[in-house]
């Protein structure tokens, strides 16, 4: 099963009687439309009501659209938490260097740093949709991994069938295994340089970063775990400067970490994502990874040096609590 997770919004502020609670340094909102109440961060529009948008101090727009409700569950200086309760929300995530905006419908968390996209969320029948329009985003769910997003690609997630599918927008049932990273520009010529994540191996003339992506994923789901780490291996060799590169390097690592226990292997691959896409939406993901590849390396000085280096940069990572049990001395 493909995991979805809900995206890390900071909604903040509030304006007039329909302001809710700020903290220091947190970004602001005000509410440009009055089809129905916004008590202490709370959104709900009336079924015959237009949509009712939200407007952040740092250029991010939200709408509920009619019949939706949800709530603005902590905003900073960086960005919001936002939970969807019901029905579709559009979000406009501005992107600056420091963007952390969350999302979260049923057992979905969607992390953005700066992108547009749709959320849909159906309690009566547990169904949650994504569609991405610009930049990208991570999201988790029920399942243990974590999924990119292109622009132009939705998720469909079923959580009472155990499915979930990705697609382009539109197709009223995308097929699965779908290339995570499909929508993307196609990829350059293979580079000549070395990538950073072990052996060398020859390239067929046909063979693409695209090609090996949705390769590798077919063997993940199909429970190949050491072929499809060693397609994504021969991915990151091949192409390291393809736009795929970081995302499957990521999963080099998860797989490496998860699946084949070989810590060591792993922080290598979580480190190839740091040195060259460290802003990526799963930057965040594989920073965790290298501290619990670490913590299993029994690194205890590194461990603690990154550690201590990720409370400080991200206090309000869905990751945080984890982290703190890590890098205990023996």
């Amino acid at each position: 099963m493909l995991l979805v997770a809900a995206v890390v919004l900071v909604l903040i502020g509030a304006g007039a009687a329909l302001r809710g609670s700020r903290r220091e340094g947190a970004i602001t909102y005000v509410i440009t439309s009055d089809h129905e109440e916004a008590h202490e961060g709370y959104v709900a529009v009336r079924p015959d009501a237009g949509p009712k948008a939200l407007r952040f101090s740092d250029g991010s727009e939200v709408e509920f659209g009619t019949g939706s409700a949800g709530r603005i569950e902590s905003r900073s200086a960086h960005g919001a938490v936002v939970s969807v309760e019901r029905g579709r929300v559009s979000f406009a995530v501005e992107h600056h260097a420091d963007t952390r905006w969350s999302v979260r419908a049923g057992p979905f968390d969607v992390a953005v740093t700066g992108t547009a996209f749709d959320v849909q969320w159906t309690p009566d029948t547990d169904t949650f949709v994504l569609r991405l329009t610009a930049g990208s985003v991570v999201v988790r769910g029920p399942s243990a991994d974590a999924i990119a997003l292109r622009p132009g690609q939705q998720i469909v997630a079923r959580v009472r069938e155990s499915d979930a599918r990705v697609g382009p927008i539109g197709d009223p049932d995308p097929a699965s295994p779908a290339p995570v990273g499909s929508g993307v520009p196609e990829e350059p010529a293979p580079s000549a340089s070395a990538p950073a994540t072990g052996r060398t191996h020859a390239t067929a003339p046909s063979e693409t970063a695209r090609g090996l992506l949705a390769r590798a994923e077919s063997l993940r789901l199909a429970g190949r775990h050491e072929d499809a780490a060693a397609t994504l291996e021969r991915l990151v060799r091949t192409f390291p400067d393809d736009p795929r590169a970081g995302l499957a390097a990521y999963q080099l690592g998860r797989i490496r970490l998860g699946s084949l226990h070989d810590p060591r292997r792993a922080l290598e691959a979580f480190g190839f994502v740091l040195e060259h896409e460290p802003d990526a939406p799963f930057g965040e993901d594989a920073e965790a990874g290298r501290l619990e590849a670490a913590d299993q390396l029994g690194d205890i000085e590194k461990c603690k040096r990154w550690r201590d280096a990720f409370l400080v940069a991200r206090p309000t990572s869905t990751h945080t609590r984890q982290i703190g049990k890590l890098c205990l001395a023996p």
